[in-house]
């Protein structure tokens, strides 16, 4: 699958003549261009803080990627990475390694497992990365065994199973003597849980360029088979129940919703939009920042984030930042 891999601040312009890739504009399709350049008007007219903002390099119109660090997925597949610029002095693949190192501090990134992740990292690009934590724990709910659910089902049966629903039989089956018309439970493994995981999968296998991956992906695939895939991801979300028994599924669905989900977790709810893959660089860094902290305090003193209460500079009595 086509890609190319940038850093933070980077620029991109369309594939021109004479428009040669550095370290600062590299190019892409004009298509890809296109929806890029579409993005950024669109974030612009909205008044949002965009992930993406339009500007100039060589005379050519172009667009910037922000402090943002992550996957950006153009709609025909063409995948643009987007490294911390650290990775700029490191290069990537170390890039990527402390990119997972510092994502692992996020509340919602705990299920990465840092030695695995960190080894791919160093040789594959980070949605790979992804795709194959996301596979390696719904690997582990298949070793487990696929939870299912009862479901209350009625059908006109061959044998009697559950309660029979006498008004319904006599109205149906009143010349067919080998029917009845029950109300029975059925243990099923369709639940909202694994609907989200089929759906999942199915796009995981879509995204990846893995030949490990895919096979991977096609073999658990398979395992879902008689599951229906999730067509309203979002209500089945609320819907997930991770009662007693469900404790493992928590890492594999942390990535489908991820996956599934049309925005990042960390900006949707504030003045920004980003995709799903794209994490804002100052987040990410304040949190890897404050866990390491933490650990060096001594009593009694404890470390609070985005402290409001409190300024860092005050001046002539007022409260500047």
């Amino acid at each position: 699958m086509a890609g190319i891999t940038i850093h933070e601040f980077g620029a991109l312009a369309a594939v021109a003549t004479g428009v040669a890739d550095t370290d600062d504009l590299r190019t892409v399709p004009p298509s890809v261009f296109g929806w890029l350049e579409s993005q950024a008007l669109r974030s612009a007219e909205a008044g949002e803080s965009a992930w993406l903002r339009l500007t100039q390099r060589r005379g050519r119109r172009a667009v910037q990627v922000t402090s943002f660090v992550g996957v950006i997925r153009a709609p025909d597949g063409y995948q643009i990475e987007v490294l911390p610029k650290l990775g700029k002095v490191v290069g990537d693949g170390e890039s990527r390694q402390r990119l997972i190192e510092m994502l692992r501090c996020l509340g919602g990134f705990r299920h990465i497992q840092t030695d695995s992740a960190k080894l791919v990292a160093a040789r594959m690009p980070l949605l790979e990365v992804f795709i194959g934590e996301f596979l390696r724990a719904v690997e582990h709910i298949v070793k487990r065994g696929l939870r299912g659910d009862y479901s209350a089902r009625q059908d006109n049966l061959f044998a009697l199973r559950g309660k029979l629903h006498m008004a319904t039989h006599l109205r149906q089956n009143l010349c067919r003597q080998d029917r009845f018309f029950a109300a029975f439970d059925e243990f099923s493994s369709d639940r909202p849980e694994n609907r989200l995981l089929h759906s999942a999968l199915r796009r995981a296998l879509a995204w990846t360029a893995s030949q490990t991956h895919q096979q991977l992906a096609r073999e658990l695939c398979f395992v879902f088979a008689d599951v229906p895939a999730s067509d309203q991801p979002a209500l089945d979300f609320q819907r997930v129940r991770l009662d007693r028994g469900m404790g493992h599924y928590a890492d594999a669905l942390a990535w489908a919703r991820l996956i599934l989900q049309d925005e990042s977790p960390l900006t949707g709810a504030g003045g920004h939009r980003a995709p799903s893959l794209l994490f804002p660089m100052e987040a990410v860094f304040e949190a890897f920042v404050a866990k390491h902290l933490t650990r060096q305090l001594m009593q009694p003193f404890t470390l609070k984030t985005q402290a409001r209460s409190f300024s860092l500079v005050t001046h002539r009595g007022q409260d500047w930042f």
